[in-house]
């Protein structure tokens, strides 16, 4: 249910990229997930979300995921996701986006993610509104094969956080890159 929330960081900063390039470099690419973490104020969060990391193969991650909701995940769930971008060893603000409805962004976003989310959370019919609950994902593996393949080359920091009625409920922070294709360089 919560997995795609990462993405929707990845997603979300490849549109983005192109809108504030500058003098900076881009070029055809690929986007890939450095890390998952819960936020800093994670214990103060109501909603409970814990993502892990790990290499399924060579080619490819997965992601176990625990979460606990205290209230249906429905259209009165928020999202704002604040991003910021590696320069020089500080990680500059880089775009906040807020929607009063993550359900429209996660399915904008994330796109058949999240289908195969809440098939793996067990979800039946894998469709919103989510009753409140504990759900368990294994080895899920997100597929970022949709994204914007030409983007602002670098290192991006997404703080993707859920709130209903002003207040956040869950937080989860997505470490994520963009790097030429092994088979391109950077143009110059």
């Amino acid at each position: 249910m919560l997995l795609p929330l990462g993405l929707i960081g990845i997603i979300l900063c490849s549109f983005l990229t192109l809108r504030v390039s500058g003098k900076r470099m881009m070029g055809i690419g690929r986007w890939s997930v450095s890390d998952v973490q819960p936020c800093a104020n994670d214990a103060e969060m109501p909603w409970m979300m814990r993502v892990r990391r790990h290499e399924l193969n060579r080619t490819y991650d997965a992601y176990d995921a625990d979460v606990h909701t205290l209230a249906d995940f429905d259209d009165s769930v928020g999202i704002r996701i604040s991003t910021c971008m590696m320069m020089d060893g500080v990680c500059e603000n880089f775009q906040t986006l807020n929607h009063g409805c993550a359900r429209i962004l996660i399915y904008f976003a994330a796109r058949d993610n999240v289908w195969r989310a809440l098939e793996a959370f067990g979800i039946d019919p894998p469709d919103f509104p989510i009753p409140q609950g504990e759900y368990h994902a294994e080895n899920f593996v997100l597929d970022l094969s949709h994204l914007n393949d030409y983007s602002l080359y670098g290192n991006f920091s997404s703080e993707v956080s859920l709130f209903k009625e002003e207040q956040d409920v869950a937080c989860l922070k997505v470490a994520i890159r963009f790097e030429p294709l092994e088979d391109a360089s950077p143009p110059e």
